[in-house]
């Protein structure tokens, strides 16, 4: 009898857990280990005990709590040698917090079938004995206890009051039967109660172990259905399966036998995740099968991406390889557009020449389709293609009139450019213009060669060498005006790794020029990353998985030329195979003069 009442109470608990679930985390039943659960159990009792009075609300939430913690011990560690002392403590605390509430704990439960009226206590018949009377006040105390308990869902103590009535009724029967009339009225309703309440209490262990049976089978149908789907899934991550999923450095340090198997493995893996998620578990996964298909899909999807940009960079492949001699200057081919001035008349017509080229090719691209949509590698090129064709005519115009009789008209027209108010004067956050090196150098070269021509005009080359000159000053005057206006951007990041990044920043930058670094500043609020799939070589033989993080530093220094400088510094660095970043690296990506005194400062609001 004791077996079958522990598994009634289990079952009324299992129950009562679920009509409490909006109280409760589902995902907490099988988290926790039957002594943390134990635990917990005890904690959330001794806050009811505290609680009960001073704040009834708080205690009742703690002993729904405790209610579904008891649940999931039961379904744990149905033997734990603490479960039946912590269920009579939490029947006797719910019990009391219910008479301070007035109602039943939760509020909402439904309503429990009406109780077995109490017969009126009737005067002591004197055909009774004294004891038997005594006895039947017993009884009848007793099976009160048991349809309360009924109707609190509290089926142990409604087992334990039943017996303990039953064992009074089989004693007076027993003891006093032969002093008992048959027809006695007072005794006659005692048996009735008795009858009346057993049956109760019979029907509820009744659906009790129906319940039970049902949660066992969806258990068993849980556990089976699982186990059946992880003898299917755990292949792929047994590295002595040929299935075995390889991923990252893994993969790339694989030999050409087992990356095939691997992208074998991975062909299944989507096959099986497919009908796996079309799977119906109507009694649920187990934890491990649940971490096992997260698992999985967390593989399938960094494979899946890293195959949609190979495919991608694969079919956009030729077009990579037709636009990279034009714009990429370290493909170091012959057909590189150069945008910029010459005046060297074999040049002009080359790169004429180039640029017709280049237009007929472009018209050609513009017709391609590309079902895979256009790689970032051909989007970079493509763009640089196009501001090559819409910028190379103008630079070509100005080489021929570096060449012909309009030469001083290119020495004005760089000579505005840099007198050009670009709204500097007025606001200090602008800049004025500037010109490069080489857009200066092919004015000096036209100017050697006009000199060198037989009665060129004196006065005409006269005009050239001043503006010339002035050129060059105006150039340098405004170097200095932005000099005064360049700051670096204010600090932002704010990352455990500060102090390494500004020590590889004073590194990068001394490595370029062996100066003094003045001051560092990191203005990205965080790291930038990027997963790219790319070839190992110029080959295009073998791929790799690239992860990768950066950022744009700032750096003020000294240069060996007594100058103060503002470097903008690329940082970076690559995830290595445990999941850890690899080690910083870097180069400088531009540099600008500034004034010293502007280093400690900060740059003034736009």
């Amino acid at each position: 009898m004791r077996v079958n009442t522990s598994l009634s109470r289990t079952t009324a608990i299992i129950l009562s857990t679920l009509m409490a679930a909006s109280f409760c985390s589902a995902t907490a039943v099988l988290a926790a280990e039957p002594a943390e659960l134990v635990r917990q159990i005890e904690t959330k009792l001794s806050s009811v005990q505290r609680q009960t009075v001073t704040s009834p609300g708080q205690a009742e939430k703690d002993v729904l709590a405790a209610q579904d913690l008891i649940g999931q011990l039961a379904l744990a560690a149905p033997n734990h040698e603490k479960l039946a002392g912590l269920q009579t403590r939490f029947d006797d605390l719910k019990q009391k917090l219910e008479k301070r509430l007035g109602r039943p704990v939760g509020g909402s439960a439904a309503p429990a079938a009406p109780p077995v009226v109490a017969t009126e206590p009737q005067a002591a018949s004197p055909d009774l004995p004294s004891v038997v009377v005594s006895q039947l006040k017993k009884i009848d105390a007793a099976l009160t206890a048991a349809d309360t308990a009924l109707g609190k869902k509290q089926l142990q103590s409604a087992n334990r009051k039943m017996e303990e009535a039953k064992k009074l009724m089989t004693e007076v029967q027993t003891r006093y039967g032969s002093k008992i009339p048959a027809d006695n009225a007072q005794m006659k309703a005692a048996v009735q109660r008795l009858d009346a309440i057993a049956a109760k209490v019979s029907e509820a262990n009744a659906l009790a172990a129906t319940a039970a049976a049902a949660e066992a089978a969806m258990e068993q149908q849980r556990q089976t259905q699982s186990k059946e789907w992880i003898a299917r899934l755990a292949p792929f991550f047994d590295y002595k399966n040929d299935l075995y999923l390889r991923m990252g450095s893994e993969f790339n340090n694989a030999s050409a036998e087992e990356q095939e198997k691997t992208r074998q493995g991975y062909a299944k893996a989507n096959e099986l995740l497919a009908s796996f998620k079309q799977t119906a578990f109507p009694s649920g996964k187990t934890q491990e099968l649940v971490w096992l298909e997260q698992r999985l899909t967390a593989y399938l999807t960094i494979y899946n991406e890293q195959e949609a940009r190979s495919r991608q960079e694969e079919s956009c492949r030729a077009w990579v390889d037709a636009l990279r001699p034009y714009v990429d200057v370290g493909a170091g081919s012959p057909k590189y557009l150069v945008v910029g001035c010459t005046a060297n008349e074999g040049e002009i017509t080359q790169r004429s020449a180039l640029l017709e080229e280049a237009k007929t090719l472009w018209a050609d691209y513009q017709k391609a389709q590309f079902p895979n949509g256009k790689s970032p590698e051909l989007l970079s090129l493509e763009e640089r293609m196009q501001q090559c064709l819409a910028e190379m005519p103008e630079s070509l115009r100005q080489s021929r009139a570096l060449v012909s009789a309009d030469i001083d008209k290119e020495f004005t027209r760089v000579l505005n450019y840099l007198t050009t108010d670009t709204g500097w004067q007025a606001d200090p956050t602008k800049m004025p213009n500037i010109v490069m090196e080489r857009d200066v150098a092919p004015l000096r070269e036209a100017l050697k060669r006009y000199a060198g021509i037989a009665g060129a005009d004196a006065a005409k080359l006269a005009t050239l060498r001043d503006t010339l000159a002035k050129i060059e000053k105006q150039d340098q005057a405004n170097r200095a005006i932005r000099a005064e206006r360049t700051y670096l951007k204010p600090d932002q990041y704010e990352g455990d790794d500060t102090d390494a990044l500004r020590r590889k920043v004073e590194a990068i930058v001394k490595e370029k020029d062996q100066g003094k670094v003045l001051r560092v500043t990191l203005p990205d609020e965080t790291w930038k990353e990027e997963s790219v799939v790319e070839w190992t070589d110029t080959t295009h033989t073998a791929l790799r998985y690239r992860n990768t993080r950066s950022m744009t530093a700032h750096a003020a220094a000294k240069g060996s030329d007594g100058n103060v400088y503002l470097h903008a510094v690329h940082l970076a660095a690559d995830r290595q195979s445990d999941g850890s970043w690899g080690p910083l690296y870097g180069h400088v990506m531009w540099s600008d003069w500034m004034a010293e005194k502007n280093v400690e400062e900060e740059p003034p609001a736009p």
